[in-house]
Parts: structure tokens; sequence; C-alpha cells
């Protein structure tokens, strides 16, 4: 994942382990060990559900859903979080750490592609929340400014612009910085100590390192709290199969027939499902917002070629992929970045050793 970060950065390209060149090459990895289990799934049990968070979500799921049978749901937690523990904040309604990404008095609705989705429908005590979160985003916005931040958590700076510009929440801004403000990304990033490149502090990597040489779970620990909404995702879904609730999830990727009026029925896209005993039915939201379309309609298609390099071992591909992803900007880099990356990974992209 650290080269997926440094070796384009080399470049002057911008990216993360699911966005950019490192997305492209993540994929070419994680796809071929996620169908070798599902192969595995489809010989020993072949009617079990999958609950996936491998990244890049959206093109795993993509390579699932082309070559195999597997009952797969492909989630996210960057919707989890936002619903389940930013939103009830920003919103100013407790309990501040929500049990479910729907709940009763605040139901949130995001939809778009993978790491690039926007909160289009809010509902608050089942009334429109939008002109609410507007006036506490304006308010916010006002005491910063004058220096008088209270104790309320709000949107980052760029999070704040995007929701200035285009009227809506961008629920993971983190992921797409580079693609409107490429230059800042890039130095945002250069300053990020090594051991926080992948978004986590040092205390998180000595959490995880001793969970691996077996330590005891202690949910005292600030970092096991801060990753709870994880979990709570993935069981509760789980549990609304088990259980055949009926219950709406958000961040699902599932290929879109509809549901999302202006983007291609067979794309992979993210947003809201209704779980139960069936697995998940999407809900039909309408169209993506026209300014939104044009940079969802570029990612997608850089999905479906990386997702094909992947399945081919055409090494002609990655390099396409490349130049189709909308944070890459310069041929000569991406073949350099590719190039690097098909050694980096070498071990881990058996298609290519063909």
């Amino acid at each position: 994942m650290r080269f997926d970060f440094e070796i384009p950065m080399k470049y002057r390209i911008c990216g993360d382990e699911t966005a950019g060149s490192g997305g492209t090459f993540m994929a070419q990895c994680t796809i071929p060990a996620t169908l070798n289990y599902c192969r595995m799934i489809e010989d020993l049990c072949p009617d079990a559900w999958v609950i996936s968070y491998v990244n890049p979500t959206n093109f795993v799921a993509d390579a699932v859903r082309r070559v195999t049978k597997v009952k797969f749901i492909a989630i996210c937690d960057c919707f989890a979080g936002f619903a389940m523990k930013t939103l009830p904040v920003w919103l100013n309604m407790p309990p501040f750490e929500r049990r479910y990404c729907v709940n009763e008095d605040i139901r949130p609705r995001a939809i778009g592609v993978n790491h690039n989705t926007w909160l289009i429908d809010l509902l608050v005590n089942g009334e429109d929340g939008y002109p609410l979160l507007r006036s506490i985003l304006k308010k916010y916005k006002e005491d910063r400014e004058r220096g008088v931040l209270r104790f309320f958590r709000g949107p980052d700076d760029f999070t704040m612009r995007l929701f200035e510009t285009y009227g809506y929440v961008n629920i993971c801004a983190y992921h797409c910085h580079m693609y409107w403000e490429h230059n800042k990304a890039m130095e945002i990033r250069k300053t990020i100590p090594e051991e926080s490149l992948l978004g986590w502090s040092k205390s998180a990597w000595d959490f995880v390192n001793e969970m691996l040489a077996g330590a005891d779970y202690d949910p005292n620990r600030p970092e096991y709290y801060f990753h709870l909404h994880h979990a709570r995702h993935a069981i509760g879904i789980m549990v609304s199969i088990i259980a055949n609730e009926g219950r709406e999830w958000g961040g699902i990727n599932f290929p879109n027939n509809g549901a999302i009026g202006n983007l291609p029925k067979n794309a992979i896209v993210e947003g809201p499902c209704i779980v139960d005993r069936r697995g998940i039915t999407p809900i039909i939201v309408g169209d993506l917002p026209k300014p939104l379309l044009g940079l969802t309609l570029h990612i997608l298609n850089w999905q479906e070629l990386t997702v094909d390099a992947a399945l081919t071992g055409d090494k002609d591909l990655p390099y396409q992929a490349l130049l189709a992803c909308p944070y890459v900007h310069d041929m000569e880099a991406a073949r350099k970045i590719m190039d690097e990356l098909l050694i980096a990974h070498a071990e881990f992209m058996p298609q290519f050793k063909k």
C-alpha cells in the first residue's frame, strides 16, 4: 500500500491505494486474491454470503460479478463512519455514536461511485434535513473565520469548499481531493509522516501490530473505539440478512441496473440498499446531480479498464487504465509509474506471470 502512495508521488502524480494510479495497482493485487477465495466459496459453501471490505471495493465487486456466482456484498466504511459518527455531531443530535447508518431521526442517502459519493438526500425527523445542515455549516464557517470554534467538529476546508460549490456534501473528499486541487493535495501528502501516509496515526499502527502479535482487544483503547463503525456496518448487514430485517444500509457497491438513473445500468455504483434474507435490494434514488456526473463517468471507465487488466493479464491494459484515470495527467509519468509498480507488486500479481 505504501508503494501505491510513494511511487506515483515521485512523478508528481497524487493518489492513494484506491484512487489514482495506486488504485489501479492495488486492484491488480486484491482482485486475484479475492477471486481465489470466491472459487473456494463456490466449491465449499456456494450458498454463503460474502461481505467484503477489500479495496478498491468497486473494482473488486466488478471483477467478482464478472467471473463468479458468489453472493458478494462489497461495502465501504466511509458512509458508515459519516452516518454513524460524523453527521450526528454536525447536526448536534445525540447519541453521537450511532449503531446504524439509518436511524429513526436521521436518514442520510449518499450515491455515486466508491470514494466519490455525495449526500444527495437527508431526512431529519422525517423532514428535509438539508436546510438545517446548510444553516449549521454556514454558522460553523462564520465561527471558524472569527476564531470561535466552540465544540463543533465540522468538515475540513476542502469538503466545505465542495459543499459551497455544488450544494452537496462529499462523503469522503480526502480520496478525490487531487482531482480538484492536485498540486495542493500533493503538497499536503509531502508533509504527512511516513507512518501516517496511509491515513492512520502511529498509535493506530501500534494497535494493529499488537493485535497481529496476539494481544487481547481492549475496548477502552481509543483506536478500537475509533474503528467501531467498521464492525457495526459489516455485522449489521449480516444480522439484517439472518433476521430478515429489511433494514436500509448505505455504502454498498452493486450493479446499478437503474438505481441511479443517469449512470450506466451495468456500472458498479455505491448507494443505499434494503438488506434482508434475499441479500441486497438497491433503492432507486433518481439521477446523480448533473455537475457531478462527468467525473463519475470518468471513474467508471477507469474502473472497467483496470478490471480488464486484472482479469486478462494483458500488460498493455494497466497503462491504458492509468491514462483513463481522472487523477493522472501525464503520459510519461504514467508509463514510469506503471513500470515501477509492476515490479514492486510482482509477487502479488499472478495474472502478469503468464
